[in-house]
């Protein structure tokens, strides 16, 4: 299987043929051929039964992702909503994308990679004897469906997910550590239902190889992927046991983005989100009456006839007599440079 990651020549627009000016072969330098040799920007196929690969260069129009929920209703007498009961999720993919030509050797091979793709659409067949065979093939005998694996980068691909480790990676470790390969193999499972080729002969024009033989200069390529999910997508509760709550069985679906989620992973407190959010807000409920109290406090015994309210307070709290939140209030004043002088005086 070809592999782009190990050949630095896997797009190469001389590939095919020269670019001549008279009789002088001109190096043309084509700045995509090294960001798909080099960056990794492909789009990926594999033919299943065959585990033949072809790639293109990642000139994407369009990438769309559809989740179409399958529910069935049961209606219930004298209840305003029907009973919603799900029955399954399908994922459809929509990608369109171009594969342009820079010369002619490229546009030959381009033509040579879409005619590969298309080749992909079709089964695998069994022979008389019941074995794979190139030859005697009968249309009645399908041996394999056409299944394929697309990789378009990291936005479609089979995550594995990052494992455990102690202590946990921090954020930064998780962000340097996403990253994608361009493999085929690596690619998500599943059937194309259409494909659409736009040779582009009127808008775009065409390269006249020879008598009878056109080379176009650009394709667009249309393409609807049907997802089929290769592990149980969905949520399981959590193993430890006096645990409550639930987990997403793949943390890494879709996308293989792992986050240091607060709802798995308690932090080096050992206390998780939510619990934190509520400590956080207490705190705050706690420092608002903290401040309510105090500014009342400064109103009682700083306005007119604070002085007289102030001693018979202390006296009240002397004999046991204040409520709770009297009590608060005069400790918060106390608390200030002017109540602490005050009140030091009243002893």
């Amino acid at each position: 299987m070809a592999d782009p990651t190990n050949d630095t020549d896997f797009f190469w627009q001389s590939k095919y043929n020269s670019t001549t000016v008279g009789t002088k072969i001109v190096d043309m330098v084509d700045g995509t051929d090294a960001l798909a040799n080099h960056g990794r920007q492909l789009i990926s196929f594999q033919h299943v039964p065959s585990q033949r690969e072809v790639y293109f260069k990642a000139f994407i129009v369009a990438y769309n992702e559809s989740y179409n929920c399958d529910w069935s209703t049961e209606p219930v007498f004298g209840r305003t909503d029907p009973i919603y009961l799900f029955k399954g999720n399908q994922r459809q993919i929509s990608l369109s994308f171009k594969v342009p030509a820079s010369s002619e050797g490229e546009a030959y091979e381009n033509l040579g990679r879409v005619q590969k793709l298309a080749q992909f659409l079709y089964p695998a067949y069994h022979a008389v004897a019941g074995t794979l065979s190139t030859t005697n093939v009968h249309a009645n005998t399908i041996g394999q469906s056409p299944l394929v694996r697309l990789k378009v980068m990291n936005l479609l691909a089979v995550n594995q997910a990052q494992a455990a480790s102690m202590p946990p990676p921090s954020e930064q470790q998780l962000y340097d550590g996403y990253m994608s390969t361009s493999e085929a193999e690596g690619g998500q499972l599943g059937a194309i239902l259409s494909m659409q080729v736009n040779h582009n002969l009127q808008e775009v024009g065409v390269l006249e190889k020879g008598p009878n033989t056109i080379l176009p200069k650009l394709m667009d390529i249309t393409i609807t992927f049907a997802v089929i999910h290769e592990d149980t997508i969905g949520w399981r509760m959590k193993e430890k046991i006096g645990e409550e709550g639930m987990l997403p069985t793949d943390t890494s679906f879709p996308y293989g983005a792992t986050l240091k989620s607060d709802d798995q992973d308690p932090d080096s407190e050992g206390k998780y989100f939510n619990e934190r959010i509520a400590e956080i807000q207490k705190d705050e409920q706690k420092r608002n009456l903290a401040q309510a109290t105090l500014d009342n406090s400064i109103a009682r015994y700083t306005s007119l006839g604070g002085k007289r309210r102030l001693k018979r307070d202390y006296q009240k709290f002397n004999e046991g007599k204040l409520s709770t939140y009297e009590t608060e209030r005069l400790v918060a004043y106390a608390g200030t440079d002017e109540g602490g002088d005050e009140i030091y005086d009243l002893t």
